[in-house]
Formats: C-alpha cells, structure tokens, sequence
C-alpha cells in the first residue's frame, strides 16, 4: 500500500505532496481510503448502467468510479460558468481592486522604504546642533487639566452626588421636608462660595434657587387656607431664611440672616401674612353664599362669626410670629400698627358691605321674631368690637358711622345704644 501511495503521491501538488509525507495521520487516512476503494468491486467497475432505470436494485447499489468523476467533472464545470459569470458581473471592481492592490505594493516596496530611510537619517541628526528641535516641552496646562480629570474619575460617586441636589431638594420639598430643602441650599451655596470658579456649580444653585422658588410660592398658596398656629408659624420660620424680598431665592443661615435688613425683610413677611389671611377670610365668606337662599339674616349672623373667629385669630397669630425681641423698636412698632390698622380696616369695610347688602332687606318689618335676630347680630357686632381690645383696637367708631348715620341709616342710633347697654350689663 506504501508503494501505491508514494507512486500516487508523485502526481500531486508539491505541498500536498510534503503534508502527506510529513503527516502519518494524512498518510493511514490515505490508505485507510485506498484500502476501502481497492475492495469495492462495483466502484472500480467500468460497466456502464443507464440513469432511468427505476428498480429498487439498482437504485440502492453504489456509484462506480466513472460516475463519481463525471458528476465531480460536472460540478467543476458548473463552478466554472459561475466565476466566469460573476468574473463579468465584477470586472470594474476587480480591476479597481487589482490596482489598488499594484499601488500598495508599489508603495510598500519603494516609498516606504524612502521615508523609513528619511526617518533614519533626520533621528541620525539628534546629536548635531538641531536636536533641540525634536525635544517635547512640558505643558503644565495639560498635565493640570488631566490631573483634575483624574480626581474627578476617582471621586466620581462624589460628583454624582453633588450633580443630584436639584432633585433632592425637589424631592425634600414635595415631601413636605422644607428644613432639609433648605439644607440642600445652603450646601450649594458654601460649595458655589469656596469653589467660585466652577461654573457647574453655579449652575447647581440657579436649579437649587428654582426649586425654592416654587417652594416658596407653594408656601403662601397655602397660607391663604384654614392652617393652625403652629403651622403658620413654621412656614414663617421657612420664610424667614430665604431671600424671598428679592428675585433670587437662596437659602440663608442665621448668620447670614443678621446682615440683611431685618426691617425690610420683615414689613414684606408681613404684607404676605396679612394679604393672605385677607383672602382666606373673604373665600370663607364667599363660602356662605347658599344660606342666603335660606334667610338673609341668619347669613349676615354667620359672617360676624367668622369675622371674629377669624379675625381674633389671625391677630394672635400676627403677634406670635412677628413681635419678637427684633421688632420693639419704636419705627417698627408704628409701622406694623399701621399695616394691622390697614388690614383691619379693609376687613371692617368688606363687613359692612355684606350688612348693607343684606341686613338692608328687612329694615322695615315689625315682626318680633326678625327684631330679635337683628338686636341678636348687633349684639355680635358689639362682641365682635369688644374682642379685639387687648390688640388695643377699636373700629366700632367705624361700624356706628357707617351703619347708624350713614347714608342708608342701617341700624337706627336707639338700637345700636340699647344694644350696647344689654351688653354691658351681662358683662356686669
């Protein structure tokens, strides 16, 4: 078998030739296959069988060795019309290809060859006079700038956290945490203070300083609603560490706090106090409207109530969140008298409109039943004056010159004085 592979061997291609010589395993697959097709009687036949024949015979016996090389002839020759096809179909792209390929060669060969040598010759230079001119200078600014950029990738979870405060402190203030949102401020601030060049900074503050800003005019949308003392007075206390007097919205610490002009910043504290308390009481009298369909007289009773509800309390609040140990000075005191005053007054002349309106109706009857309901809301009206004593305010000079010898003469002066006589001596 050794001697029918060698002689084989000599016919082929001078590589294949050397793998099967070199390789044993190639060389016993080799004679593993000779063995096989030297036993095969019916491969190494040279009888012709016709391809159309349909019997289960011959249709399950075994190729010769003429039938596998003329189907292995025909698949070549398939191949052949194919690459000779797409030979055709690509022969702008293989010429381009081809070409290019010639240029790099030409290339590798020739120029490259000069510019290695060109390199060679000028690196040759480095010891004559111009080396300096292939000397790298030092760039500090560069080695500044990619020292930084590497701590701020070491220290990346520190950047995140600090690029993330806008949303803390929106979170803070939707949670109804404004002390902790207020924190987050005051940190954006010392980083913007100690670290000024840092323009993302800055940009962290302007988002911080939004946030506050709708914080704040959340704040006193909820003001003008039915809030308890405690609560009114911590927003102030919110308010008061927050530039809200000017257009830039920053949280200020209680040292900051000294430095700015408590004066200023307390009259307009207080114009947002009374401005809201305003509303919220007159929405509270809009509310009532429905009993008018019931009787007029019983809604004019209920807005005295909630005028001296109201009114009492929203004076009591005024004097716990501003009559501090800041606020006794003599041109502080004088001023909140006359804002107080002011605001007093509005809600005296809306009182009296409502009692024009609709205690005017029923002027004129006699029955028992509707004098007692009016000599019942002057009573009110008197409580209501009386109330406010210890503010040491008195506006029922207004009401006897509006309602008694006004234009229209809504009470007559005997009732309001009888009236006022009752009143006396149930205190008595």
């Amino acid at each position: 078998m050794d001697i029918l592979i060698d002689t084989l061997v000599s016919g082929l291609d001078p590589t294949l030739q050397q793998k099967i010589t070199s390789d044993s395993e190639l060389r016993d697959e080799s004679k593993k296959y000779l063995q096989e097709m030297l036993l095969n009687t019916e491969l190494l036949s040279t009888e012709t069988y016709t391809t159309n024949t349909t019997t289960g015979r011959s249709s399950d016996r075994k190729r010769t060795l003429t039938e596998e090389i003329a189907e292995l002839d025909e698949d070549q020759r398939k191949l052949g019309l194919k690459l000779i096809s797409i030979t055709n179909e690509k022969q702008d792209m293989i010429i381009d290809v081809s070409n290019d390929i010639s240029l790099i060669r030409k290339r590798l060969d020739k120029d490259f060859n000069d510019v290695t040598n060109s390199m060679i010759n000028t690196i040759g230079m480095s010891g004559s006079n111009n080396s300096h001119r292939f000397e790298v200078q030092r760039n500090d600014k560069l080695n500044s700038s990619i020292k930084s950029d590497s701590t701020i990738l070491s220290n990346i979870d520190s950047v995140l956290d600090i690029l993330e405060l806008p949303t803390i402190c929106r979170l803070c203030i939707l949670q109804g945490n404004y002390q902790e949102a207020l924190e987050v401020s005051m940190l954006v601030q010392s980083f913007t203070i100690r670290f000024p060049k840092i323009s993302i900074l800055n940009k962290i503050l302007q988002q911080v300083q939004v946030e506050l800003k709708q914080m704040v005019k959340g704040l006193v949308r909820l003001l003008n609603t039915n809030l308890k003392q405690n609560q009114i007075v911590k927003i102030f206390q919110i308010l008061r560490r927050l530039d809200v007097l000017n257009g830039d919205i920053i949280g200020i610490s209680e040292t900051y706090g000294k430095v700015l002009d408590r004066g200023v910043k307390d009259k307009f504290l207080k114009l947002i106090f009374l401005n809201s308390r305003y509303k919220f009481i007159y929405s509270e009298i809009q509310n009532l409207q429905p009993l008018l369909s019931y009787s007029s007289l019983t809604y004019v009773k209920r807005v005295i109530q909630v005028f001296r509800e109201h009114l009492f309390s929203s004076l009591t609040i005024y004097s716990a969140v501003f009559e501090g140990p800041h606020n006794l000075e003599k041109d502080n005191q004088f001023e909140n008298d006359t804002m107080v005053s002011e605001f007093i007054q509005n809600i005296v002349l809306l009182l009296i409109e409502k009692i024009k309106i609709y205690f005017n109706d029923t002027v004129d009857t006699v029955d028992d039943v509707v004098k007692s309901q009016k000599d019942g809301i002057m009573l009110q009206l008197l409580y209501l004056c009386k109330s406010l004593s210890k503010f040491g305010v008195d506006f029922e000079t207004i009401i006897i010159h509006e309602l008694c010898y006004g234009k229209d003469n809504i009470i007559a002066e005997e009732d309001w004085l009888h009236n006022l006589a009752k009143l006396k001596r149930l205190r008595a």
